[in-house]
């Protein structure tokens, strides 16, 4: 197969109908089924007006849900970590700090009264510079304003990951629910993961913190592609050969 063998490369063009019939010496009926065969895989993509481009090809990713690196500094160091150790090129834009008035959902989430203020950081991952999730989390501007997380507030890493820099200051996460669910994307997730015209679910992982007083401080919302994502829970102690670490181990 052509694309396969890498004849056709990802972002190229198929030959056209009558082409592809003289090429192979079928009907076009035969073509379109084929064609057809190809767009359900996601190994070549319809665009209206434009004609059918060959996909990129993607190498799936596996995340471990509940690692304990995770939990004890975040999200994003974990994930720097994790894609590192599996010899993948790990990216994470600048975030993008904003002071908003809660929404029904965040202000329920966190347990808040609908429009009291909140601090939402917001950063995109890229895996060998690929768009491969997108990240915002919420906090409760009290953090910052009595709590002195006055970090949350600007526009900067922090290095440490920000559960690590909360416990310094007093705010020690005790414990975490998390909720996936998958829907169709919006509009800014289908242009940021260029899905393709078929259609390709958003998985979307919501992560709530909770403290010792059982306080809601944080809520973390990431959203994945489901072409490109996979992930694992291990619970207690997992022999090292059960260990799923890439898409050969589950496909």
């Amino acid at each position: 197969m052509r694309i396969e063998t890498g004849d056709l490369a990802p972002g190229e063009q198929l030959p056209n109908e009558i082409d592809l019939c003289e090429e192979f010496n079928v009907g076009r009926n035969t073509v379109r089924e084929a064609v057809g065969w190809l767009v359900n895989r996601g190994l070549v993509d319809r665009k209206s007006g434009k004609g059918t481009f060959v996909t990129d090809r993607i190498d799936p990713f596996v995340t471990e849900l509940t690692s304990a690196l995770e939990n004890m500094v975040g999200e994003n160091v974990a994930y720097m970590s994790e894609v590192t150790q599996r010899q993948r090129q790990p990216r994470v834009t600048a975030p993008r700090v904003e002071v908003q008035m809660a929404g029904s959902f965040v202000a329920r989430m966190l347990k808040l009264d609908e429009g009291e203020e909140v601090v939402s950081r917001h950063q995109k991952r890229y895996i060998d510079d690929k768009p491969w999730s997108m990240q915002t989390t919420f906090y409760p501007k009290s953090l910052a304003d009595s709590d002195g997380a006055s970090k949350l507030l600007r526009a900067e890493d922090i290095p440490e990951g920000t559960i690590s820099y909360l416990s310094k200051l007093g705010v020690v996460q005790m414990g975490a629910q998390d909720l996936i669910l998958s829907r169709a994307p919006n509009f800014d997730e289908y242009e940021f993961f260029k899905i393709p015209s078929i259609g390709v679910p958003i998985l979307e992982h919501r992560r709530t913190s909770f403290d010792a007083d059982g306080r809601r401080f944080r809520l973390t919302v990431t959203v994945y592609a489901a072409d490109r994502n996979r992930f694992v829970i291990n619970d207690g102690i997992v022999p090292s050969d059960a260990i799923i670490s890439s898409d050969n181990d589950v496909s």
